[in-house]
């Protein structure tokens, strides 16, 4: 993952988008995350963060007094990271890099967390065995993902809009990686991980209308893909049919989009 793929530049396309819509949200998970794990400023901790976007959790580790090293194979995420590190005068070490062979040394940290990126990994076993390798006797890590579709109403009803204005077959599709408590915990197990939990958190967002959602949404990495793929009038006349169905369906009110993590943790022994 540390050389440029195909992957790595779809997450350059949408870092400025990233930086913008999902961090401000992303920053309540990961002080959820920092506080599950014990990151408090008492303790000096040496703390891992694997596929780091623009160091949402790296930098507030390291405002909590922690030693940080965070990664990612997005080169636009870290030159992110990088000025937002400047900006406020923390330190870090930061390097492009692949979370399925990372390059510090065995039993170095006494955390490592990986939120929202591990789950896309190619090879997500050798994720989860690098984490546990990193970490010291009794380390913690803790690693998010997202729940089925299927749980979060506002968001299936405006995929399944998006698929209908596209005139896409609407086909089921594969459980998400990790997106079930059975099969994170097997994942977790496997790699070597006791002690392994897994818990539901949840933030809230508010939208003024479903326009504004699917304004957001249109931002996301797989809908700009999509309008990569398709093309800007292509896409542009999906997303005019797209919008007129989600406000019949919701009207032109505002409406709360709840993101709905799985948070696993475990521990090396």
């Amino acid at each position: 993952m540390a050389a440029p793929t195909a992957l790595s530049s779809t997450w350059d396309l949408v870092a400025d988008a990233y930086l913008l819509d999902q961090v401000p949200h992303f920053e309540a998970f990961a002080e959820m995350a920092l506080d599950i794990i014990g990151v408090d400023g008492v303790d000096i901790y040496e703390v891992a963060d694997v596929a780091c976007g623009p160091g949402t959790l790296a930098l507030k580790a390291a405002a909590r007094g922690a030693r940080v090293a965070a990664l990612d194979f997005s080169p636009a995420m870290i030159s992110q990271l990088k000025g937002r590190l400047a900006s406020s005068q923390m330190q870090a070490e930061v390097v492009v890099g692949d979370g399925q062979a990372l390059p510090w040394a065995d039993g170095r940290f006494h955390a490592a967390f990986s939120m929202f990126g591990l789950m896309f990994f190619p090879d997500r076993a050798a994720g989860f065995r690098e984490l546990h390798r990193v970490l010291r006797k009794d380390g913690r890590a803790l690693v998010s993902s997202w729940v089925p579709i299927d749980q979060v109403p506002i968001l299936r009803d405006a995929i399944a809009l998006l698929m209908q204005a596209a005139h896409a077959p609407s086909t089921p599709s594969a459980p998400a990686p990790l997106s079930t408590p059975e099969t994170f915990r097997a994942e977790m197990e496997a790699a070597g991980f006791v002690d392994v939990e897994i818990e539901e958190r949840s933030v809230l967002v508010p939208f003024a209308s479903p326009t504004a959602l699917l304004e957001w949404m249109s931002r996301s990495a797989p809908i700009m893909v999509m309008k990569q793929n398709m093309g800007n009038a292509a896409f542009d006349e999906v997303y005019a049919r797209w919008n007129v169905a989600m406000m019949e369906q919701h009207g032109a009110m505002p409406l709360q989009y709840p993101l709905v993590a799985l948070f696993g943790t475990g521990r090396r022994s």
